[in-house]
């Protein structure tokens, strides 16, 4: 490969992209074909494959042998910031926000976090599983885990209809503060099924755990989200 060839198709993914954000190419429309776009950027078919290559790692793109290529995806940018919740993200995002019951049960304590386990001797613990949906596509699997006494009795709530820190609100917990991690991880074959990926995909995966104003572990949760249907922006300022 030239050096100059090494710049250039990273440059035409870049450009292919801009416009699947901007709805030239509107999704599940046909793109043009290899051919086309080798003379709308003045490169060989060889460059226009491997800037294809990209976007189709990235999930915008879906190439179908006989086909043609088609634009599948668009990515979503979205806050870092987890006390907004994620139904009001998608509001944000102009986008229908919903979720789906996968699990729900009580446990009598959570093993994995030790912290909350001390606040829930007697009462238990929520273990929630939700499929979450922007505009009734899957966008994250949900792993939630909650204090029985912040969250009341398991029939007594909707997560369904309600986001859980609207709930908790409701219920009088000031939220405060959320503490999170964000790697990129594998995707394996449960979550791969609910998020309809195949396996072994590449996921972030979330990992957080909320307080409110008095110091209090209101919630730990583990997210699995799929990588083509949210960008993260993190902004940094100096103080």
């Amino acid at each position: 490969m030239g050096g100059g060839e090494r710049f250039v198709y990273p440059r035409i993914a870049g450009a292919i992209r801009k416009k699947i954000e901007n709805r030239e190419y509107p999704l599940g429309s046909k793109m043009p074909s290899e051919r086309e776009l080798a003379k709308e950027f003045y490169v060989n078919r060889l460059t226009v494959r491997r800037a294809l290559a990209i976007l189709e790692s990235e999930g915008l793109i879906q190439r179908k042998q006989g086909a043609g290529t088609f634009a599948s995806s668009v990515p979503r940018k979205g806050d870092v910031c987890r006390l907004c919740g994620f139904t009001q993200t998608m509001k944000e995002q102009g986008r229908k926000a919903g979720s789906r019951i996968l699990a729900w049960r009580m446990l009598s304590c959570a093993p994995l976090y030790s912290d909350m386990e001390e606040q829930a001797v007697g009462r238990g613990v929520h273990e929630i599983v939700r499929l979450r949906l922007g505009d009734n596509l899957p966008v994250s699997v949900e792993y939630t885990y909650i204090p029985a006494d912040i969250l009341g009795e398991v029939h007594s709530c909707n997560p369904e209809a309600s986001s859980l820190y609207e709930i908790m609100e409701q219920r009088g917990v000031e939220l405060h503060e959320s503490r999170q991690e964000v790697t990129i991880i594998k995707a394996g074959k449960k979550e791969a099924k609910w998020l309809e990926i195949p396996e072994g995909s590449s996921v972030f995966l979330f990992t957080f755990q909320t307080y409110d104003r008095q110091g209090r572990v209101v919630e730990y949760c583990r997210a699995y989200m799929r990588t083509d249907k949210v960008k993260l922006e993190i902004e940094l300022k100096q103080p």
